[in-house]
């Protein structure tokens, strides 16, 4: 339970800690599903998604539909809910680390939220007259210890790139590290930044911000994903979900009043 390395950020216990509370979240997923069985409700496909993985979760469904492309609306919905259910999943994260600036953080977050959820209700009555579920995919076991490892070394990796962007840079470049942090993996970059707010060194105003951006970035690579591995009607789709949250959460990060928090 020390700091060691360059800009003295990498302590071994909270970096393990983290690794334990990431993989832990992921397998109540994972055991959600093995209890409920393989064929499960879309719905609940897209709440075990997000659980287990979104990013999983969009190339598994952008890939079915390449086999079968009447169920192009239900993949985008499933991917959708995924992605929504990860932004609990990052609210989960910041109230474990620092339960204390929860109140300032959770209202723009879950102003993001309930737009998802709104379109995943439209994507839902659309789909809703075809009746039937579809399988999950197989998700991995994700209490694997090379995963668990990959985890460690990303997060101790970002950990040093925004003490080493804020120290050098300011906050300001905070953003860029976000956006590039959030392509592969926002647990990573949403700890990283809570730790840096626990310590002070941000100020909840930018922290949330930033965590929203790095949200945003991975929505846009898992469109690109989706675009990518899956059929065209698929691309379309998510291009409409995916960018009526892009350009939301943007305008709301430039709008949201500073006074507005519980």
């Amino acid at each position: 339970d020390k700091t060691y390395g360059p800009l003295d950020v990498l302590n071994p216990r909270n970096i393990w800690f983290m690794v334990t509370l990431i993989v832990g979240i992921s397998v109540v997923g994972y055991f959600i599903y093995k209890f409920v069985g393989k064929k499960v409700g879309i719905i609940s496909n897209g709440i075990l998604g997000g659980l287990i993985s979104s990013t999983a979760t969009t190339v598994s469904y952008a890939r079915k539909t390449k086999d079968a492309e009447s169920i192009n609306k239900m993949a985008a919905f499933v991917i959708t809910a995924a992605s929504a259910v990860a932004l609990i999943r990052v609210l989960v994260e910041v109230g474990v680390v620092i339960p204390e600036k929860l109140p300032e953080i959770v209202l723009p977050l879950i102003t993001v939220f309930v737009l998802m959820a709104l379109l995943c209700v439209g994507l839902f009555y659309i789909i809703s007259k075809n009746g039937g579920d579809e399988k999950m995919p197989e998700p991995k076991n994700p209490a694997q210890f090379k995963s668990a490892l990959i985890f460690g070394l990303l997060y101790g990796g970002i950990l040093l790139a925004v003490a080493f962007t804020k120290e050098e840079f300011g906050n300001e470049a905070l953003y860029v590290v976000a956006i590039i942090s959030g392509l592969t993996d926002v647990d990573a970059i949403t700890l990283s930044l809570s730790q840096l707010m626990k310590g002070g060194g941000l100020n909840t105003s930018t922290g949330w911000r930033l965590i929203l951006l790095a949200t945003l970035s991975n929505l846009l690579f898992k469109g690109i994903m989706a675009a990518v591995l899956g059929t065209r009607q698929l691309a379309k789709w998510i291009g409409i979900s995916f960018g009526i949250t892009i350009a939301f959460g943007l305008l709301l990060m430039w709008l949201w009043p500073e006074a507005w928090h519980l």
